[in-house]
């Protein structure tokens, strides 16, 4: 199965820093109405596109060429410098 690791970061500097990483197990899923379904949903999400027919259409174009990502975690790390004690104050 193919794995990924996914890692998301915020703070400035090194007593502000704090993120989270994730292990995964990715699940490639090639299924044309799958990947208009994620598609759609990432639209609605992130770009407030409406769900329409037309919309509908448009993306299941789109995504004759892509396929999506499932990512499970099978090991989650955090840190977050901001709560060691006098760490760049």
């Amino acid at each position: 199965m193919p794995q990924a690791a996914l890692q998301i970061e915020a703070g400035d500097t090194y007593g502000t820093l704090r993120g989270v990483m994730l292990e995964c197990d990715v699940e490639i899923l090639r299924d044309p109405a799958m990947v208009a379904a994620v598609g759609l949903a990432v639209a609605r999400r992130y770009r407030g596109v409406p769900d329409s027919p037309d919309v509908r259409a448009e993306i299941a174009r789109r995504g004759a060429k892509r396929v999506a990502l499932r990512f499970r975690p099978t090991r989650i790390v955090s840190w977050d410098h901001r709560k060691l004690a006098g760490v760049g104050h």
